[in-house]
């Protein structure tokens, strides 16, 4: 899985938080609803599986460890991708900014570090 690549830092950090141009601010408030539309997604397949997975009866124990390598994959790559300059970057500028998108993105934040631990 591979998020959206968030665009490169910009030189000034003051300009890139609360002095952002709002070209920038808009490619982050794009970047946060794709990304979290993705994450969304994954997420919901994975409780999916799990769901479906319970209802089977006849799944062995490769089965069971194939599913759980299948969804440690996908967290750990989800939360690499989160923690890279750049998407940190992201987050910043809409936290200095206060975005209206910051809302729907802490609730994944939260569901994202509950699901890893």
């Amino acid at each position: 899985l591979v998020l959206e690549t968030a665009p490169a830092c910009e030189d000034s950090i003051s300009r890139r938080l609360e002095n952002a141009t709002p070209q920038y601010l808009a490619e982050c408030e794009r970047l946060i609803l794709s990304w979290s539309t993705t994450i969304e997604a994954v997420l919901t397949d994975a409780f999916e599986d799990s769901r479906t997975h319970m209802l089977e009866s006849c799944t062995g124990p490769m089965v069971e460890i194939h599913r759980w390598k299948r969804r440690h994959l996908l967290l750990t790559s989800i939360i690499e991708q989160l923690k890279t300059k750049e998407s940190k970057a992201v987050i910043t500028t809409l936290i200095a900014n206060k975005s209206k998108h910051l809302k729907r993105w802490r609730s994944i934040d939260i569901i994202i570090t509950d699901t890893a631990n």
